[in-house]
């Protein structure tokens, strides 16, 4: 009779350590889940954040070059004083753009701009193939635009624009290809074709930590390639036109999940220990009595 209840009494435990593991291992489960959930919704946040952030990069390229003054500066006569005004001062002091380059009609620079300084026309040269793809983007547009019957450079809602992000010299740069256009119609184009301008911003620790605030994300860096496979990380990829991965921007995602561990973890391995403590001691008193009741029954013997 002792012995079937003692296996009655461990068969119970049993199934309250095995009830007690279900749970911790649902627990486990639930915050992989939630970690996994967070981390895509993180990236799918910063993924639709950088491409609106490039938008407004772009936008704020527009207002210095769909401008009557642009088309008489930079088409009509060529006006070095002025561009070192609106080209150079503007985009480095409010843009914080690192260089731009003026093309004629002809794609042909007139000229460069680096860090705020005059530059040669060489360098220019020297990224010529590397802009080409974007030029031929917006040369395209242009001639479509063209082709209909509004007036095609007096668009400012709709600015002919083209970005690619490029590798030059070690360092990623947001090139924008953006055409000259004018905006109350007062400046005429003095070719068939109108100026270029090409600015470049650099993706920098900058760049990273503007995105990293707005996000509130923390350790965002990043990495040349494709760099997803690093799993303990969230990846967002920078696609260049053709949908090639230049880049890739890496963060350490937030982990809800473990937070829901730490907190639970305690209480569920308090209540394993105290089952088994329970466990143990009711056995022992078990024991114990079943000595006395076969002491005392050999003696009623």
């Amino acid at each position: 009779m002792a012995f079937r209840d003692r296996n009655h009494f461990w068969t119970i435990a049993g199934i309250g350590c095995i009830a007690i593991g279900c749970v911790a291992i649902g627990v486990f489960q639930f915050a992989r889940h939630s970690d996994l959930a967070a981390k895509t919704r993180e990236e799918s946040i910063v993924n639709n954040g950088l491409s609106a952030h490039v938008a407004e990069i772009e936008r704020a390229i527009v207002p210095n070059l769909l401008w009557d003054e642009a088309i008489r500066h930079l088409d009509n006569k060529f006006d070095r004083a002025w561009a070192q005004e609106n080209i150079a001062g503007f985009f480095t002091a409010h843009g914080g753009f690192r260089f731009a380059h003026v093309l004629n009609h002809d794609n042909a620079p007139i000229y460069g701009m680096q860090d705020g300084k005059d530059i040669a026309l060489g360098p220019v040269d020297a990224v010529a193939e590397l802009i080409s793809p974007i030029l031929s983007d917006v040369r395209q547009a242009e001639e479509a635009r063209q082709a209909m019957s509004a007036p095609a450079e007096y668009d400012l809602a709709n600015p002919i624009q083209s970005s690619d992000p490029i590798w030059i010299d070690d360092r990623l740069y947001l090139v924008t290809a953006t055409l000259v256009g004018g905006d109350f119609g007062h400046a005429r184009l003095s070719h068939p074709r109108a100026p270029i301008v090409v600015t470049g911003l650099e993706i920098d620790s900058e760049f990273m930590s503007l995105l990293e605030h707005r996000f509130m994300l923390s350790n965002m860096h990043m990495h040349d390639g494709d760099a997803r496979f690093e799993n303990s990380e969230a990846h967002t990829p920078i696609r260049d036109r053709t949908g090639a991965i230049t880049a890739t921007i890496d963060w350490t995602p937030q982990q809800p999940g473990v937070q829901i561990i730490r907190a639970v973890m305690p209480w569920i391995m308090a209540v394993l220990f105290g089952l088994l403590a329970a466990t143990l001691l009711l056995y022992r008193i078990a024991r114990r009595d079943a000595k006395r009741l076969v002491r005392s029954q050999r003696r009623t013997l």
